[in-house]
């Protein structure tokens, strides 16, 4: 399988409404206290692909195996993208070619290869 590529930690997005975002906000500071991971700032608005509001946080590959089921026990409803960061994912477009959902039953349409500009339209 030499066509795989190398992974180098793992991006998380995690998706809120106006109606979700307390609960949001309250998982992200559990996040940060709890797991030693990047955490990006509430988009407040769809960015590039993702069609709702989000935050980002980016974590190691040895902390897989203990981020992911915490955020599969506390998630509380709110969706959640997952997805490596390889070599591709620097390519425009191809972050979530190898994703998975986290998600309270609703459908996300994720836009890939498009930027928030070309989503207007």
């Amino acid at each position: 399988m030499s066509n795989v590529p190398a992974v180098y930690g793992y991006h998380a997005h995690v998706y809120y409404d106006a109606a979700t975002l307390p609960v949001a906000e309250k998982l992200k500071v559990e996040l940060g206290a709890r797991f030693d991971v990047e955490l990006g700032p509430n988009s407040g608005e769809r960015v590039g692909p993702h069609p709702v509001p989000q935050f980002q946080m980016i974590f190691k590959n040895e902390q897989f195996q203990t981020v992911v089921p915490w955020l599969m026990l506390n998630r509380e409803s709110l969706d959640i993208l997952i997805h490596p960061l390889t070599p591709m994912s620097e390519v425009k477009g191809r972050g979530s070619d190898l994703a998975f959902r986290l998600t309270a039953g609703r459908f996300l349409v994720m836009v890939i290869g498009c930027t928030g500009s070309e989503m207007e339209r």
